[in-house]
């Protein structure tokens, strides 16, 4: 997942955001499964042949992305992402469509076809004092 929480850059449906991941993947050998923008954030879902050629596909996608989008944009957009992108290793099975429907389910999230309610922290009980 990339993250960007100054941005509305990643609109979803975006084709020429998309495309530019692809021919980036293509340019690795990696197999994209799915891909959804959220506005503020991209999930990815894809396979690897090498840790050597995630990290090259990583940094020449962020890269070619903050230079697309400073173009459209009219200005400098470096450090557009807050953090490293979030990577994690699934397995096939039951795992792997786990993190399918979790996709789904942020695509149409992303899309405004559901709603998902927000998270609150429970309140914290306080302690009264007892006579």
């Amino acid at each position: 997942m990339l993250k960007s929480s100054g941005s509305r850059f990643f609109n979803p449906g975006n084709v020429s955001l998309e495309s530019l991941i692809h021919s980036h993947a293509s340019k690795y050998k990696i197999k994209i499964h799915r891909i959804s923008l959220n506005w503020s954030h991209i999930h990815m879902i894809f396979m690897i042949p090498s840790r050597e050629a995630y990290k090259a596909f990583i940094r020449t996608l962020t890269a070619a992305m903050v230079r697309a989008i400073s173009k459209y944009a009219g200005k400098t957009l470096k450090g557009i992402f807050d953090l490293r992108p979030y990577t994690r290793i699934s397995e096939w099975g039951r795992d792997y469509k786990n993190v399918m429907d979790y996709h789904d389910l942020n695509d149409l999230e992303a899309r405004g076809y559901i709603k998902r309610p927000k998270r609150t922290k429970p309140k914290k009980k306080s302690k009264s004092k007892r006579p």
